[in-house]
């Protein structure tokens, strides 16, 4: 298990350098998190003793960390992404089972609300947004490593499977950019990976691309435009 911290770091694009920011309120390893407006929400975790529901936010502007509206579940290794407006988290563990369940936040009413559950189990896998719609992909039922990629679309509140990745990855991180999904690194149950897969809507698969420097299990990737 990964020991929970407290510390937050922030990378300057413009000097190349990290620095210390305000620290969480509470330890957490294997959490989510995501940007809305002037704030970055953190959901869920696990604190070295049990899965969390809890949820903080940082305020950017004050550099500080409050409270905010708890999950309805406790959420180890779930998947974070904003899509129009409202906060999904997805899938992640308690300790004891693993989740298909997905609940959303809408930061101007602070309520958590269910949507419709995703077809598999996941825990530790990966999502992002393309097109208006929630790309998962890979992670652990409990029983295997997953290949399989689904999809979440918010008008009719349904998943749909898309395809499966090349090779199965638990502890992936997934990020869209210019149009198309990275799947990055990963564990395939025997060996940390280095591979990256590209997703393209088009042909509804994905292909190699560039490897990673080295072999990455339980990273996080971000897209950032060049003229940041």
């Amino acid at each position: 298990m990964f020991k929970p911290l407290r510390q937050v770091e922030v990378y300057d694009l413009g000097i190349s350098k990290w620095k210390s920011v305000a620290s969480l309120t509470a330890k957490r390893s294997a959490l989510g998190a995501v940007a809305y407006g002037d704030h970055i929400y953190a959901c869920g975790g696990h604190n070295g003793f049990s899965s969390l529901s809890s949820v903080e936010k940082y305020s950017i502007k004050d550099d500080k960390w409050t409270s905010s509206p708890s999950m309805k579940k406790c959420r180890s290794a779930p998947a974070v992404v904003l899509l129009d407006g409202r906060i999904f988290v997805i899938g992640g563990h308690d300790g004891i089972e693993i989740f298909n369940s997905v609940e959303c936040f809408d930061p101007n009413t602070g309520l958590w609300t269910f949507v419709s559950p995703m077809l598999t189990r996941r825990c530790r896998l990966g999502a992002a947004v393309l097109n208006g719609k929630i790309y998962v992909a890979g992670g652990c039922n409990g029983t295997h490593f997953l290949r399989s990629v689904e999809c979440y679309d918010p008008v009719k509140d349904e998943w749909s499977f898309v395809c499966n990745m090349n090779v199965a990855r638990s502890r992936i991180s997934v990020a869209e950019y210019q149009g198309k999904i990275y799947a990055a690194g990963g564990y395939d149950g025997i060996n940390n990976l280095c591979t990256v897969e590209v997703f393209t809507p088009e042909t509804n698969s994905f292909q190699y691309g560039p490897c990673l420097n080295g072999h990455e299990g339980s990273l996080s990737i971000a897209a950032v435009p060049v003229n940041f």
